[in-house]
């Protein structure tokens, strides 16, 4: 049975408790959000001393699996820049933890403790940034 975390409510925005459906009173919201199970799908990109992270994006009240991709160990790279692409749709990406992860550090954060997992959040209510 996967564990149960609360979210950080204080990194929350209020905009973004808002944008679940009307206001924050109002709204749905979860009162805790449900962590992917630690049982990563492991099998998808398993290959010889190669390491599988899998992504995990959380829509519509659960954890979905966006991507998993096998890195090896000695060249982090991929992960670094599957985070980066990320961040540049103005996603969010954490650790098992719920911690913010930056490009980095994403590898020895998605590996911490055996998970090979990051997670990933993005707002609805973020305006579209306007290129020049």
């Amino acid at each position: 049975m996967p564990r149960r975390r609360s979210p950080n409510w204080r990194d929350l925005s209020h905009s973004t408790r808002r944008a679940h459906k009307g206001s924050a009173r109002e709204g749905s919201w979860p009162s805790q959000l449900e962590v992917p199970s630690r049982k990563a799908e492991q099998g998808r990109a398993a290959a010889d001393d190669m390491t599988t992270i899998t992504f995990y994006v959380y829509e519509w009240n659960e954890w979905k699996v966006d991507r998993v991709i096998a890195v090896d160990p000695s060249d982090c790279s991929l992960v670094e820049m599957a985070v980066w692409k990320y961040k540049r749709r103005d996603m969010f990406v954490y650790n098992m933890k719920m911690k913010t992860v930056d490009v980095a550090s994403s590898f020895r954060e998605a590996t911490a403790g055996g998970n090979n997992v990051l997670l990933l959040v993005q707002f609805p209510d973020r305006p579209e940034r306007i290129l020049t």
